[in-house]
């Protein structure tokens, strides 16, 4: 990220001097006491930036820099309540939001300055005194989501917060995406979640009757609750339009985006609508089972033994982290993986490969065969 770009946004934003470099961050303003304009912009594509025209939190003294000593903090005449954000969000001058309009003139020039001159904009938003424009991007001629430019315009028509992403994506390879009606049936799948033949969210596995557990242990029983929940019901809702676009996702280990589906879903009872968006990425087939080579799992589950370790290998996907979850009884040892999305609600691409997750047995496994608790099946040993 050049310093040239840093400081066209921080001019656009009415910021004088020039950018400094702070470790990853250039940074531009900030008042003597760390109270005053400042913004930030990460040094690394894709130059994340932030902007607030008051700090919130500064130390209120004299300090000036370069000086060793300063004089003894203050507050604003009448206390904290008169310093600016005091009401609304922070730096927003008292009174009504501009309107929609005025909001988008006062952002145009920053707007430009960040390259979004072109970009969708959406100033329906009001916090406070503070009207948000909301600037989506187009990339490549397609919508994108997630990738938005928020400016705060206050009520004095001034810009007083702003954060996005200062240069644009690179194009990546190409990926072949599926149709609008495939992804659509994705999201239903996704969003049935009981058909009243599984447990509720908080219900254990139950895959197969399970023998009366003895005790061996203080950590003798799966961490999750025992009694389901009762599960609402799908809702219904109407789907107006669909559009190809590019949603925020993972790009090569990093922040980029991914090829998705923009569904434009119908408001509740006349009530505003939404864009729902579901991955369009065609998903790609696990590999294929290899014969064992030397040093390598075998891809499915399998165990081993050593010190009361249980280890099970299995194909999981690249965007996970999973856990074994284990329960000892007398001729068995039920298992259960679980696994925790890393970045939740963002898009990824399906990739499998080979994982290993351990779990330490309070007794030796001896005879006793190893179970998936989802499938009922025994585990090979390896």
């Amino acid at each position: 990220m050049a310093s040239a770009e840093v400081a066209r946004l921080a001019a656009a934003l009415g910021l004088s001097g020039a950018p400094r470099l702070t470790g990853e961050l250039w940074q531009v303003g900030e008042g003597a006491d760390g109270s005053g304009p400042l913004l930030t912009v990460n040094r690394k594509a894709p130059g994340t930036w932030n902007f607030s025209r008051f700090q919130v939190g500064g130390t209120g003294d004299d300090c000036v820099r370069g000086k060793d000593t300063c004089g003894p903090a203050t507050l604003p005449q009448g206390g904290a309540a008169d310093s600016p954000g005091a009401a609304g969000s922070p730096g927003s001058a008292a009174g009504s939001p501009v309107s929609e309009e005025a909001a988008k003139a006062a952002a145009a020039p920053v707007l430009a300055a960040a390259g979004q001159g072109g970009a969708r904009l959406d100033a329906r938003l009001v916090q406070g005194s503070v009207r948000v424009v909301s600037a989506d991007p187009v990339v490549g001629g397609l919508p994108t989501q997630g990738w938005s430019t928020r400016i705060g315009v206050g009520a004095d028509s001034k810009v007083v917060t702003g954060s996005g992403e200062l240069t644009a994506p690179v194009r990546a390879a190409e990926q072949p995406v599926t149709g609008a009606v495939d992804a659509l049936a994705r999201l239903n799948d996704k969003g049935r979640g009981a058909d009243g033949t599984g447990p509720g969210p908080s219900a254990c596995a139950t895959s197969v009757p399970l023998a009366p557990d003895t005790p061996v242990g203080a950590t003798d029983t799966l961490p999750c609750n025992p009694e389901p929940r009762p599960m609402k019901p799908p809702r219904t809702e109407s789907v107006r339009g669909a559009e190809l676009g590019l949603v925020a996702g993972t790009v090569d280990g990093g922040r980029g985006l991914v090829p998705a589906w923009l569904f434009e879903v119908a408001g509740k009872d006349g009530g505003p609508g939404r864009t729902v968006a579901q991955p369009a990425a065609v998903a790609e087939d696990p590999p294929a089972s290899a014969p064992p080579a030397a040093g390598r799992t075998v891809p499915g589950f399998s165990y081993s033994e050593a010190d009361r370790t249980l280890t099970v290998n299995f194909w999981g996907g690249v965007c996970s982290t999973y856990a074994l979850e284990v329960r000892e009884q007398p001729e068995t040892v039920m298992t259960r993986i679980t696994d925790t999305p890393n970045k939740p609600g963002q898009s990824c691409i399906m990739i499998a490969q080979e994982m290993t997750v351990t779990a330490k047995l309070q007794q030796p496994l001896g005879d006793r065969k190893v179970i998936d608790a989802t499938t009922g099946k025994p585990l090979a040993r390896q």
